[in-house]
């Protein structure tokens, strides 16, 4: 899970000073019109992300094992499939 988050602090602070350095330049009202719609396309982009990076972990740190709600035998692992979920920030595959 830390390497998950230490790759979402990356890639925020790369955002976020991209978009500041493009703040920098505003001078009128359809810039910061542009900047606002371009703030909120990050913003998107990185709570999807986020979102996928963290639940990616997660999945990751579950044990390969699992046991038999029946028997109480272990079931055999036959590896991990892509799984899609869909967001209220949009479609995610895990």
């Amino acid at each position: 899970m830390q390497e998950a988050v230490e790759t979402i602090m990356v890639e925020v602070g790369t955002q976020v000073k991209k978009l500041a350095e493009q703040a920098e330049g505003l001078a009128d009202e359809a810039g910061a019109q542009r900047f606002e719609r371009e703030l909120r396309s990050v913003g998107q982009r990185l709570v999807t992300g986020m979102l996928q990076e963290l639940l990616q972990a997660n999945l990751d740190e579950q044990p390969r094992q699992t046991v038999c709600p029946r028997c109480g035998g272990w079931w055999h692992n036959k590896g991990r499939r892509k799984r899609g979920l869909l967001s209220s920030v949009g479609g995610i595959e895990l």
